[in-house]
């Protein structure tokens, strides 16, 4: 496991195609919804190719888990929300898990389950599960077999009350 800390920033963006509602919480509720109902979506509605001038390529995953745990570092996550908001905030700590040996990983000797087979997808392939019942971690495959990222830490730049609000839902 590898904890890290703060690298300059890289700045990305995203798009909205949501219905009409203001309210962030219950366009969270709306998107849990539509991804319940799509088990196979694959892609965002919040992603087009073409408004993201700073996106990450994939090319930027496709490299070894410590790596790219180092790499994420300082990078801005972005999400607009459907009437416009932008909440940003910037990886300040990470978490390496290169499957195989690591007995932390969730992949650790090669096992593989519904839960975390999105480690084993390509690299860039975002997997989200809960803990304690209450919080929601976020990981990113990388370049490895099982390998994954975990963004454990954000500092907010913008939009904090409407965090706040989310992560009240």
């Amino acid at each position: 496991m590898l904890a890290t800390s703060v690298q300059p920033l890289e700045r990305s963006a995203s798009q909205s195609t949501l219905g009409d509602s203001t309210n962030p919480v219950q366009q969270e509720k709306h998107i849990k919804n539509e991804i319940a109902l799509s088990v196979e979506l694959e892609r965002s509605h919040y992603f087009t190719k073409n408004d993201v001038q700073h996106r990450l390529g994939e090319d930027f995953f496709r490299q070894p888990c410590i790596s790219l745990a180092k790499a994420f570092l300082g990078k801005v996550l972005v999400r607009r929300c459907a009437d416009g908001t932008e909440l940003r905030g910037t990886v300040v700590e990470t978490e390496a898990y290169p499957g195989g040996e690591d007995k932390a990983s969730h992949s650790a000797g090669g096992r593989r389950t519904e839960r975390n087979a999105a480690m084993f997808m390509k690299p860039g392939t975002i997997y989200v599960y809960p803990i304690y019942g209450i919080y929601l971690c976020m990981n990113v495959s990388s370049e490895g077999e099982g390998a994954a990222v975990l963004l454990r830490s954000l500092e907010a730049l913008q939009g904090q009350p409407v965090m706040r609000e989310l992560r009240a839902a």
